[in-house]
């Protein structure tokens, strides 16, 4: 999936390296640490701490709760 969402950012001009990780905790420890600008994380991951730092840019799947 994210080499999809690579080639659909890079036809808009954004530069995109993929990184692969261990899942979506790996991913949300990367973003809070800001060694990356974007990442895919299961929806319910992120504590109510992160609201302030962390934005949903969209929903990939419905994940009812």
């Amino acid at each position: 999936m994210a080499l999809e969402y690579k080639k659909l950012l890079e036809d808009e001009g954004v530069k995109v390296e993929v990184l692969k990780t261990a899942g979506s905790e790996e991913n949300l420890r990367l973003l809070q640490n800001k060694k990356v600008d974007i990442a895919f994380i299961q929806n319910g991951i992120a504590h109510n701490g992160d609201k302030n730092s962390l934005y949903s840019l969209a929903n990939v799947f419905y994940e009812p709760l």
